[in-house]
């Protein structure tokens, strides 16, 4: 049991430190603004200090890329099926279902989130990680009084 929380504990600081990297390298200015095609409709981005997941993405007058999701309320032809967003600080998604069939979504995140998520569950496995040193230790204290008391 041991060695699984040292290696969750390791597992845990290392997405830490990449998440940290990851957040203060996309502010620099030579930090690309190109999207990743990870499958034929998903997209990611790393950019300004957020990730953005996609199935759509277009670029602007600039050449630009940028994650686009429809306004369910402008969109006439095809019919809209299905629409919503969930937004808290940190934290965004956005999908548009049309009548073919077809959604378009987007989830974006802070990097701060995985960094700090990560954080916390370090924090959580190396407290778990001393109890269980302590315990051990208190353990072989009292077999060494019981084998004292046996002579």
């Amino acid at each position: 049991m041991r060695a699984v929380i040292e290696w969750g504990l390791y597992l845990c600081l290392g997405l830490f430190l990449s998440a940290v990297v990851l957040l203060i390298g996309s502010f620099f200015p030579a930090w690309p603004e190109d999207c990743l095609e990870l499958h034929q409709d998903v997209s990611i981005q790393v950019f300004r200090g957020r990730m953005s997941l996609g199935g759509y993405v277009d670029y602007d007058s600039s050449g630009s890329p940028r994650f686009e999701v429809p306004d369910p309320k402008r969109i006439i032809v095809p019919g809209v099926k299905g629409s919503g967003a969930l937004t808290v600080p940190g934290f965004a998604l956005h999908y548009v279902r049309f009548g073919d069939g077809e959604p378009w979504w987007l989830v974006s995140f802070s990097l701060a989130l995985p960094g700090a998520l990560s954080l916390l569950a370090s924090a959580l496995l190396y407290r778990c990680l001393r109890k269980i040193h302590r315990l051990a230790r208190e353990q072989g204290k009292r077999e060494k009084v019981l084998t004292r008391s046996a002579v």
